[in-house]
Order: C-alpha cells, then sequence, then structure tokens
C-alpha cells in the first residue's frame, strides 16, 4: 500500500510501485512487473470504506517499457533515462493520447464529485488481468466501465454513468 497526496493505491500482488507515468499532462502511478513491462493498474479515489462502489474501467492506456532496475538507475544517472521513456510515450497516435487524456479528465472528475463513495480502478485490457476481465464481462469496445461487478456501461456519454451511478449510491444507502 502507498499513499499518494491524499490518495490511497494500492497494490494487490505487493509488487513495488516503480514509476511515476505523465500521460498528457497527469501524473499516474503505474505497476512495475518483470520483464520490463509496466502493467497500469492505477486506483483513484480515497480509502475504500464499506459503503464505497467499485468501478472498473477497461480501457486502453499508455504503457511504457523499462529495463532492470540496475540499468534504470544508470540511465537516470546519465540523464537519458527519462529522455527515453518520453520518446517511447510521444510515440503512439495522436488520437491515442487524446482519448487517455479524455478518460484521465473524466475519471479525476469522477474522484473530485464522489470522493469517497467511489473506487476506481482502471485496467488495460492488453494485460492478463484486463484480458480475462474483457471475457468476463464480454467487452468488446472501449471505454467500459463495470459498476460494483454488475452493472456495465461502454461509451463517453458522461450522464449515462452518473445515472447508473446514481442508481447504485442510491440502492447502497
Amino acid at each position: 500500500m502507498q499513499h499518494y497526496g491524499n490518495r490511497l493505491l494500492l497494490n494487490p500482488w505487493g509488487i513495488r510501485l516503480r514509476k511515476i507515468v505523465d500521460v498528457s499532462g497527469y501524473v499516474l502511478k503505474s505497476q512495475y512487473a518483470h520483464g520490463g513491462i509496466l502493467t497500469p493498474i492505477i486506483f483513484f479515489g480515497e480509502c475504500f470504506t464499506m459503503s464505497s462502489i467499485s468501478i472498473q474501467v477497461i480501457a486502453h492506456v499508455l504503457t511504457d517499457y523499462y529495463h532492470c532496475m540496475h540499468c534504470e538507475r544508470i540511465f537516470s544517472h546519465a540523464g537519458i533515462g527519462q529522455l527515453v521513456h518520453q520518446e517511447e510515450l510521444d510515440e503512439y497516435p495522436e488520437y491515442v493520447k487524446e482519448e487517455s487524456r479524455r478518460l484521465a479528465d473524466w475519471v479525476f472528475d469522477l474522484v473530485r464529485r464522489y470522493g469517497s463513495r467511489i473506487k476506481i480502478r482502471v485496467v488495460d485490457p492488453q494485460s492478463i488481468e484486463g484480458f480475462f476481465k474483457a471475457l468476463r464481462y464480454r467487452v468488446r469496445e472501449y471505454p467500459t466501465f463495470i459498476v460494483d461487478g454488475r452493472d456495465r456501461y461502454t461509451g463517453w456519454d458522461q450522464a449515462a454513468l452518473d445515472a447508473i451511478l446514481e442508481d447504485r449510491l442510491a440502492a447502497a444507502g
């Protein structure tokens, strides 16, 4: 468990949170996986309480590749590490970066409006976990929001997702 500002970032596998990834001006935490691949598993929101609503967002996110810890440290001290990683992020097409920016804005807005009543987790469908979640929930388009493991919404209509969240919050009490 690691704190970032007033938001709690959970790491269920005990793998050290390694790198802060800057996605179009937003700072997000990503999970470091073996083999030098960052698998984004991002949590937003306050501490999870019993009356909180769980929202899983299955959406493509920008991913950055890393070397072993020792090489990364050497690259960092040589002043080339950040440059290489920024180059990788810059290689994404503009529409992918814009979609990531739009999703980040939406998620941060949800956290701002609902606070500790929600727990949001963004999972990349290209990760192993995301692949199985996409199969389980029959996700074919992105972004898809899974609310409390029951309700599913796909698309960019914020009012539709807000209606689902308000219904779920009213049912939770």
